[in-house]
């Protein structure tokens, strides 16, 4: 155990906790203004367009969400037409969701705002950083993946 006293500013945890609050924010602005769609109504769209379908558990597990929160951006985008739901036939208690039509043309759509977003997010860092970075996150996550 170390003696040094704890500087919250410059501990990683809370540094990595603000930044993702940050992000999440920033990003909220866009999606919101732009698409009219709250955060976690965009990661149960982003899962489900990187999946193409999955369960509600899953969507929650995938994108870090509570299961209250991830039910409610599910109800919220159903009611906007925007998901499908059907019954798992395996599982009466569950279901499998996907994208309807029109949640695909607004996922196509939201994709290029993402990106850009991210690009103009990491405009300060060189090639060789952006890599680093990565790689950097990559090693961290795996470390707390052993931890569990």
């Amino acid at each position: 155990m170390s003696d040094t006293p704890l500087q919250l500013k410059q501990f990683l945890p809370y540094q990595l906790a603000k930044l993702a609050q940050q992000v999440s924010a920033s990003l909220a602005v866009t999606y919101e203004q732009r698409f009219a769609l709250t955060i976690s109504q965009w990661r149960v769209l982003a899962c489900l367009g990187e999946k193409g379908q999955a369960t509600s558990k899953m969507i929650a597990d995938e994108s870090f969400m509570d299961k209250v929160k991830t039910s409610r951006a599910i109800k919220e985008l159903i009611d906007r037409g925007l998901l499908v739901k059907q019954a798992d036939q395996a599982d009466s208690r569950s279901f499998w969701l996907s994208l309807s039509d029109a949640g695909e043309a607004l996922y196509s759509s939201v994709i290029p705002y993402a990106i850009d977003w991210e690009e103009q997010f990491l405009v300060e860092l060189s090639a060789s950083e952006r890599e680093n970075l990565k790689a950097i996150i990559s090693k961290l996550q795996a470390s707390l993946q052993q931890a569990d």
